[in-house]
């Protein structure tokens, strides 16, 4: 089985999301020995920004008419999610900054929720 770990906190050291999600990534491993454990980290490998825009725009245009930008973003919605789908159990790391989650998860969710297969549809 594959657990996926998203952690979303600009900090590397001293981040209470990432000391929950140790103990949680510890436990899962404990009950299943061996599995495989994914990672993204999006608070330093940050999404670009206007990756969002781009796929949103590129949902009504033909895929021959797309700009680069509009291809890139179309590209890394797709990763995200099949990252997800390959996952057997996921594991969200999400600090809290300022009585909400970071910019950082909320790029996360808009640009995995541009590609149809986030809500069971196949991709056109």
């Amino acid at each position: 089985m594959t657990l996926f770990r998203l952690d979303a906190s600009i900090r590397t050291h001293g981040s209470a999301s990432r000391e929950i999600a140790d103990i949680v990534e510890e436990e899962w491993l404990a009950a299943h020995p061996g599995d495989l454990v994914e990672r993204r980290h999006i608070g330093v490998d940050i999404l670009p920004a206007t990756a969002w825009a781009a796929a949103v725009t590129a949902g009504p245009t033909p895929p021959e008419a797309r700009t680069a930008e509009q291809r890139d973003a179309v590209a890394l919605a797709a990763t995200l999610v099949d990252e997800l789908l390959a996952a057997d159990a996921i594991l969200f790391a999400v600090p809290l900054y300022n009585f909400g989650v970071s910019q950082h998860f909320k790029t996360y969710i808009d640009l995995v929720c541009t590609d149809p297969r986030a809500f069971g549809q196949p991709l056109v």
